[in-house]
């Protein structure tokens, strides 16, 4: 055998062992397994089609519906009580959407039915997670159990089939019936902030009464401060003032109020917030009496949906002005 040959014959054993190295490797069981476990376990779920998510368990349906004409950047969720739509959180409705579309399938865990109670599943156990588009298409459908121990992920069943999948922790937190957690519960819109108010006025009525404007002034120095209107020359600590005014603007409810009854207008509100921002827009908050789960019944003037407010919420808000004053003339 000459050199050359003997050279060619040894290339062509290594390309042949290369090969063969490769095809073990794509093909071994575990890259296959690997493969399956990361394989997408819906497919084909494009979020853009999903208008609507429901998450119901033995007790509660949750029901949370995208308005129509709103596209794939989000937006426009609400969260159906009792057939009434109050807004739902943009944000978690968006993200447990493109959670389900990334949803891998994870390990297969088992294919008996006889074992499905003891991962918290089953006709009776388990949380029914379905994705519907336009005309209630079903896009998506699972029944997720118990979370599996010592790990973040948790079991899943998807729709029709007989295989249990131990997943990842992307649904974890979500897949749940409290309807708190999908709620929008900031009350004002995200446009006002704290630095952007301008005007201040918070209004007391009953034993404690006491109300106060206050806007913020260039000063001599060129700095924006506050000024409480009538009493120019009192000394203000500006940072609590504008800790007040970044609690106005970042207040939320702690639940929505269900009986409208209960909702406060301009002549049964106990407290009365007006503020401007520094794009002209004045919004007026109204709050009602302390009910008896220390909460206080709270409407955005010109808006359908009433909160209640916890009480610490309302504190941080409602203060007088010798909170934030350290003397006068």
């Amino acid at each position: 055998m000459s050199f050359r040959t003997a050279v060619t014959a040894l290339g062509a054993l290594f390309i042949v062992l290369l090969a063969a190295l490769v095809f073990g490797a794509v093909f071994a069981p575990a890259s296959a397994s690997k493969r399956a476990a990361d394989a997408a376990l819906f497919p084909g779920l494009r979020p853009s089609l999903v208008r609507q998510i429901e998450i119901s368990d033995a007790t509660t349906r949750i029901v949370i519906t995208k308005a129509a004409g709103q596209d794939a950047a989000g937006g426009g969720w609400t969260l159906d009580i009792a057939g009434v739509p109050y807004p739902a959180s943009q944000s978690r409705a968006d993200s447990f959407v493109n959670d389900m579309a990334a949803l891998a399938r994870g390990t297969l865990v088992t294919r008996d039915a006889a074992s499905l109670a003891s991962l918290g599943l089953g006709a009776a156990a388990g949380t029914r997670v379905v994705l519907r588009g336009s005309g209630s298409e079903v896009l998506a459908e699972l029944h997720a159990g118990s979370a599996a121990a010592g790990s973040q992920g948790m079991y899943v069943q998807p729709a029709g089939h007989n295989e249990v999948y131990l997943t990842g922790a992307a649904l974890s937190g979500a897949v749940t019936t409290d309807r708190t957690y999908w709620a929008e519960m900031r009350i004002l819109p995200s446009t006002v902030t704290g630095d952007s108010i301008i005007r201040l006025s918070v209004a007391q009525k009953g034993a404690l009464a006491f109300s106060w404007t206050a806007t913020r002034e260039r000063s001599a120095q060129n700095v924006n401060a506050w000024v409480i209107e009538g009493k120019t020359s009192v000394k203000i600590q500006q940072d609590k003032l504008s800790s007040v005014a970044s609690s106005v603007a970042g207040i939320s409810g702690g639940d929505f109020l269900l009986d409208s009854h209960l909702a406060p207008d301009e002549s049964t509100a106990q407290a009365v917030i007006n503020l401007t921002g520094s794009d002209n827009r004045s919004y007026t908050l109204l709050f009602g009496a302390r009910q008896a789960d220390a909460r206080y019944p709270c409407v955005l003037v010109g808006t359908p949906v009433p909160w209640l407010v916890p009480e610490w919420r309302y504190q941080e808000i409602l203060k007088s002005e010798k909170a934030f004053t350290t003397g006068s003339p």
